[in-house]
């Protein structure tokens, strides 16, 4: 038992050590070593517990895929009573987690072309979302106030367009502070889901 607490300690000190890294000097720029050095570990018991660069960046995302806020998110997401509450809580949770992660996604996606493993990641980490949207979707289409004439792909196409990573990275990159970002993507995604 101690040997398993001890190993997962480990390797959250080298998952902590591998973020600040990364945040500090980029991707491209961090080296394994000074990982080690910050996690106080060898340079092999970063390769031993996680992997080289790639498997660091991907078990990151893979922490933050698993995070129970999601969960909890997706649970008031799909028990709202109108789509004006259900987009607002879409928007809270996706910003959330957009603005705790702000960095690791952007990492993903910039570095998807460099290793297939990252672009895997990627792939998945949309697909998982895109699965919460159209479930999201569903919800849409279920309430007494759903848009007519559009499709549950439709909407969750909608949902993609606005919620999605690059929609909030682009106003983030406009130096919209995340409370103004949310109410402007509330605004424009329920016009698109009623009018």
């Amino acid at each position: 038992m101690r040997r398993k607490m001890a190993a997962a300690d480990t390797r959250r000190a080298v998952l902590d050590a591998a973020l600040a890294e990364f945040e500090r000097v980029g991707f491209a720029s961090a080296t394994v070593s000074d990982i080690a050095a910050a996690a106080q570990v060898s340079v092999n018991t970063v390769y031993l517990n996680v992997g080289g660069k790639p498997q660091l960046l991907i078990s990151l995302i893979e922490t933050a895929v698993a995070d129970k806020r999601i969960e909890l998110g997706m649970d008031k997401v799909l028990g709202a009573e109108s789509v004006p509450e259900l987009v607002r809580e879409l928007a809270s949770g996706t910003g959330t987690m957009f603005e705790t992660n702000e960095w690791l996604i952007g990492s993903l996606y910039d570095n998807a072309h460099a290793d297939p493993l990252i672009a895997d990641t990627a792939a998945a980490a949309d697909a998982i979302y895109m699965g919460n949207l159209g479930a999201a979707a569903g919800r849409v289409l279920e309430l007494d106030d759903s848009p007519t004439g559009l499709s549950a792909e439709q909407v969750t196409h909608v949902l993609w367009f606005y919620f999605g990573f690059r929609a909030w990275r682009e106003l983030r990159s406009l130096r919209l502070e995340f409370d103004a970002a949310m109410e402007w993507l509330i605004d424009k995604a329920q016009y698109a889901l009623t009018d």
